[in-house]
C-alpha cells in the first residue's frame, strides 16, 4: 500500500500541473531532477492516492510523429493542493474550475471512447490559452479543437463581458495562419468549443458573438448540465446559426 503522504518530490510533480496541465511520465521527467523510471513511479503513486487523474492523450514529437499514451492531470484533490488549499477547500473558483474541466474531459472521453483524444504538454502557445486541446475522429480524420470552460457565472446578455468577445476575436485572427501550424504543428484550423453553466448563458452568449459580426460556424456553445445529461446530443449551438440548428459532436 502506497502511503499518503506528500513528499518534496511529490509536491514538486504536482506543481508542474499549474503549467501544464496535461504531462506523459517522460514530460513531467524533463522538468524534475530525477530518472525516468522514479518520475513514472511517483506519478503513479499520485493517481493511486487520488492527486492525479489518469487519461490517454495523444502527443506529437518535433517531426510530428503521432502516440498515444497515458498521462496525468489534476484531479479535485490535487487542484486544491496546487492552490494553496487544504483538501477539504474546494470553493475557490480556481479549484472549481479545474474541476469542472475534468470533469468534462472525462465525460468526453467515457462516451466518445477510441474517437476521443487529448493533446498533452503547455496549452500556453500563441498567446492563445486554452483549458485543452482536443481531437476527435469522424469519416477516418482527426478533427481538432480548442476548448474552455467559462469560469464566471455572469449574465453575458449585459454589455461587460469583453472578455469572451475578446477570445473569440483572438481566436478568429488566430485560426488558419502560419503561427497557428507552427505553433501547435498537426493543424492549423480547429473549432473553438465553449462550456458555460446553464443553457441560457449559451443562448445569450451566441446572440451577443453574432451581434458583433462574428458569425462563425466554427464556434461552438453548450452548457454543463447538457453535457452532463446526453453528451453526444445535439446540444451545440454556433453564433451563425443560433438557436435555430443544433449539432452534435458526432457531426463533425
Amino acid at each position: 500500500m502506497i502511503r499518503d503522504v506528500l513528499t518534496p518530490r511529490r509536491l514538486q510533480l504536482l506543481e508542474l500541473f499549474r503549467t501544464y496541465p496535461v504531462l506523459t511520465p517522460r514530460e513531467a521527467q524533463q522538468h524534475v531532477g530525477s530518472s525516468y523510471r522514479n518520475v513514472n513511479f511517483e506519478l503513479g503513486a499520485l493517481h493511486e492516492l487520488r492527486y492525479l487523474s489518469r487519461k490517454e492523450v495523444f502527443f506529437a514529437n518535433a517531426r510530428g510523429r503521432v502516440s498515444w499514451k497515458y498521462a496525468y492531470g489534476l484531479s479535485q484533490k490535487g487542484a486544491a493542493i496546487v492552490n494553496g488549499r487544504h483538501i477539504a477547500e474546494t470553493r475557490s473558483s480556481s479549484v472549481q474550475h479545474d474541476a469542472q474541466v475534468s470533469a468534462t474531459l472525462t465525460i468526453l472521453s467515457a462516451a466518445l471512447g477510441d474517437r476521443f483524444r487529448l493533446m498533452s504538454g503547455s496549452l500556453k502557445r500563441g498567446g492563445i490559452h486554452p483549458d485543452a486541446v482536443l481531437a476527435i475522429l469522424s469519416r477516418e480524420s482527426w478533427y481538432w479543437g480548442m476548448y474552455e470552460r467559462e469560469r464566471n457565472r455572469q449574465s453575458l446578455s449585459r454589455s461587460d463581458h469583453k472578455g469572451l468577445l475578446a477570445r473569440v476575436e483572438r481566436h478568429a485572427a488566430y485560426r488558419n495562419t502560419p503561427q497557428c501550424a507552427k505553433d501547435w504543428v498537426k493543424f492549423n484550423s480547429y473549432r473553438y468549443f465553449v462550456e458555460v453553466d446553464t443553457e441560457e448563458l449559451k443562448n445569450n452568449f451566441a446572440r451577443r458573438v453574432a451581434e458583433r459580426g462574428m458569425n462563425y460556424s466554427w464556434v461552438w456553445i453548450t452548457s454543463t448540465s447538457e453535457i452532463q445529461r446526453n453528451a453526444l446530443g445535439k446540444i451545440w449551438i454556433s453564433p451563425k446559426d443560433g438557436a435555430e440548428a443544433s449539432y452534435s459532436l458526432l457531426d463533425i
